[in-house]
């Protein structure tokens, strides 16, 4: 838990100091939409937090101008707008036809359709609509995962007392033994179902094997005759997928 907040500013850049009592060395965070702060345990002096910033300014630097170019490249209304269901990538159309805001799903490899509010600026109507989508997934992400989960831990004769879905910056997944419990991150739905079933079935495995022995593996093709696919898939595709919801 934070205890202590202050917001200051260096050139160009501001910046947020937490103290933070769990915090055992000063860290640098910088988020998707531009905020950046630092953290440090409570009896440190301010003046390292500040020597820290001053330290990595340039890094900071780079971070922001990268995810500010990824933001307007997806928001430049020159490019087709592409957003990932399912393992494939679709060209989205945006509907300017009056009725509420809605997205349709493709089937059948249709086109993604998404319509936002008629009053929206015409300059937002492309950021609006990937809100849409994200909030979309994020919803579906919560209904089918821990309900493919159950499913997938009552096959398997396993107990699992928590099914957590978060918004993970770098990992699918994790798995505390001692707790049953299982942590997802929603971009998982955003997987072909095979890909999105081995994620989980990954995650159950650790259960019963904390670690990535042989035990572990062969417990995971027991389950799994396809994973080494399915985990080439996730190496493959999973950077991009991560990278795009990261800008939005």
């Amino acid at each position: 838990m934070s205890s202590a907040r202050i917001v200051e500013q260096i050139d160009d850049i501001s910046y947020e100091i937490r103290r933070t009592r769990n915090a055992k060395r000063i860290s640098l965070r910088i988020a998707d939409d531009g905020r950046v702060w630092v953290s440090m345990p409570p009896r440190v002096p301010l003046r390292e937090a500040r020597e820290f910033v001053r330290d990595h300014v340039e890094k900071i630097r780079e971070h922001l101008d990268a995810g500010q170019k990824r933001r307007d490249r997806i928001l430049d209304e020159k490019e087709a707008l592409r957003l990932p269901f399912k393992g494939k990538w679709y060209t989205v159309d945006l509907l300017s036809d009056e009725g509420p805001a809605m997205v349709r799903l493709p089937r059948n490899d249709e086109r993604l359709s998404i319509r936002v509010e008629a009053d929206v600026p015409v300059e937002d109507r492309r950021r609006i609509a990937i809100v849409q989508w994200q909030n979309r997934m994020i919803d579906a992400a919560n209904r089918e995962l821990p309900q493919r989960a159950v499913e997938l831990s009552h096959r398997h004769e396993l107990l699992v007392r928590r099914i957590r879905i978060g918004d993970q910056r770098s990992r699918w997944g994790s798995c505390s033994k001692a707790n049953k419990s299982v942590n997802l991150n929603w971009r998982c739905v955003l997987f072909p179902d095979d890909v999105r079933d081995y994620l989980i079935l990954h995650e159950l495995a650790h259960l019963l094997h904390a670690d990535h022995s042989a035990d572990f593996w062969n417990q995971v093709g027991e389950w799994c005759a396809d994973y080494r696919r399915c985990d080439n898939w996730i190496t493959a595709h999973g950077p991009k997928l991560m990278e795009v919801t990261r800008v939005m």
